[in-house]
């Protein structure tokens, strides 16, 4: 097989593989199917689309690399929850990579969490409360633990967003938390002493506690706060 031939055996598979991706998005669309729903088997999809099953298994693939959908041996694939990770590794390689700032990841933060807390207010559960309230105690019980503390931060800050009860605050806050990961740690370092660390440890308790007495006002001004100290830390800390 001569060089050109390879190239349009190669631009063809990939059209293949590029349309049989399409395809299983409309089918899972017009099927009206959800998370947890599975497609049919790698012999009828193909079938279904004309190909190969080789090129509906890198199809699933594909999808599966997108969060679109979930792969596991020996069972057909399944349709996949939204989840931020897949994105979550996009943001960080922009961080990573300089086309993206660390501070332009807390701006969008602050713009995004500061409704988010707001809708919290409106919208919590009792459930939520206690989860909330677990997280807190379990933040003032680790103040000489940075790692941890980081851990359970990025915890409370996600359940903040699923209490706004909007799917998409969940989704960009968990987008955003590979960053988190990595700047958290010297963020809580930045603050110095325990007790400093133990204010801002506060600042999450009283945050949680407006959202559980459903003071909005409250709830911004204290995340406005949170965001205040948390930005000069991490400039303190050589972020840009």
């Amino acid at each position: 097989m001569t060089a050109d031939e390879k190239k349009k055996r190669s631009s063809t598979t990939s059209s293949a593989a590029n349309d049989t991706v399409n395809g299983i998005i409309e089918l899972i669309q017009t099927e009206g199917l959800g998370p947890g729903d599975r497609l049919q088997s790698e012999g009828v999809l193909a079938e279904r689309f004309g190909v190969s099953r080789g090129t509906v298994r890198e199809s699933v693939r594909a999808l599966a690399q997108i969060g679109v959908l979930s792969v596991s041996n020996g069972r057909r694939p399944e349709l996949a929850p939204i989840n931020g990770k897949n994105i979550a590794v996009l943001i960080n390689h922009a961080v990573q990579t300089a086309q993206v700032s660390v501070l332009q990841t807390w701006d969008l933060r602050q713009t995004l969490e500061t409704r988010s807390v707001y809708l919290a207010c409106l919208r919590r559960t009792d459930e939520q409360i206690g989860r909330m309230n677990e997280i807190v105690d379990e933040m003032r019980l680790s103040v000489d633990d940075v790692e941890k503390l980081t851990e359970l931060d990025i915890r409370l800050h996600l359940l903040w967003a699923e209490a706004a009860a909007n799917p998409l605050y969940l989704l960009v806050q968990q987008s955003l938390e590979l960053v988190m990961r990595w700047t958290g740690p010297v963020g809580y370092a930045a603050l110095g002493e325990f007790e400093t660390v133990r204010e801002h440890i506060e600042l999450h308790g009283q945050i949680s506690d407006a959202i559980a007495k459903r003071a909005t006002s409250a709830a911004v001004d204290k995340i406005t706060e949170h965001f205040n100290t948390a930005r000069n830390c991490i400039i303190d800390s050589g972020f840009e």
